[in-house]
C-alpha cells in the first residue's frame, strides 16, 4: 500500500531501465505542465514519446501515476481550473464532476496516509 503513496517523480518503471527511464522522466518533465491535462491528450503524449524513442507502455504507466498523484489532483480540485494542451494553450475548464472526483480521491489519500502513520 505504501508504494501507491510515492510522489510521481519517484515512480519506478518496470519496462525501461537506466537511460530509458531517465529519458522518459526528462521528456515528461519537459512535456507535462503542473495543471490539468486536456481530455484525451494521452494519445498525443504517447505518440510524441514514441517519436522521441521512448516506450509507449512506460509513458502510459507514468501518465497513469501522474494523473493519480496528489499534485495533479490538487490542480484538478483548485478553483476554476483549466485543462491544457501540449502546446501550452488552454483547452477547456475542468468539469465540476471531475473536481468532485479529485476531492474524493484526495480525501481518501489523506485517510490512507493518516492510517499508515499510526
Amino acid at each position: 500500500m505504501k508504494s501507491a503513496l510515492r510522489p510521481v517523480y519517484l515512480a519506478k518503471f518496470t519496462s525501461p531501465s537506466g537511460d530509458d527511464a531517465r529519458r522518459i522522466r526528462w521528456f515528461l518533465k519537459v512535456t507535462l505542465r503542473k495543471e490539468p491535462l486536456a481530455i484525451g491528450i494521452g494519445v498525443e503524449i504517447v505518440a510524441k514519446a514514441r517519436d522521441a524513442g521512448l516506450k509507449p507502455y512506460a509513458v502510459g504507466t507514468f501518465l497513469y501515476h501522474w494523473t493519480q498523484s496528489r499534485r495533479y489532483l490538487d490542480a484538478l480540485a483548485a478553483k476554476d481550473p483549466v485543462r491544457w494542451g501540449l502546446g501550452g494553450t488552454a483547452v477547456d475548464f475542468v468539469s465540476r464532476e471531475h473536481q468532485v472526483a479529485a476531492l474524493v480521491q484526495l480525501s481518501a489519500l489523506k485517510t490512507i496516509r493518516r492510517e499508515a502513520a499510526r
